[in-house]
């Protein structure tokens, strides 16, 4: 039976801004802290975080903001260190980083 009760929450370490997503039991979610993290969807433990980068230029572009894509078993996302990820949803190993980043 449906009731709306709290059934658990996750403390981050900074502001969490972005809609989570959830694929095959986890949910994604990334945070102002840097870190992006997966949690059991059912029990909100932690199964792993991936830890961003930070802004070098201005150093007020930190974290993450935007939300998550899950497809084919890796999770996609952007992040204010001007870098786009693709990591194993499974392990949170990451895929590759692509640099948005434009030269100036």
């Amino acid at each position: 039976m449906a009731t709306g009760a709290l059934r658990w929450k996750f403390q981050t370490g900074d502001v969490v801004h972005a809609s989570p997503v959830i694929a095959n039991g986890t949910l994604f979610i990334g945070s102002w802290d840097s870190w992006f993290y997966a949690l059991d969807a059912a029990t909100g433990q932690q199964k792993w975080r991936f830890k961003t980068g930070e802004d070098h230029d201005i150093y007020n572009q930190v974290g993450i903001q935007s939300s998550a894509t899950v497809a084919d078993g890796i999770v996609y996302f952007g992040c204010r260190d001007s870098n786009f990820y693709a990591l194993d949803a499974a392990t949170g190993e990451k895929k590759w980083p692509s640099t948005t980043k434009v030269p100036g």
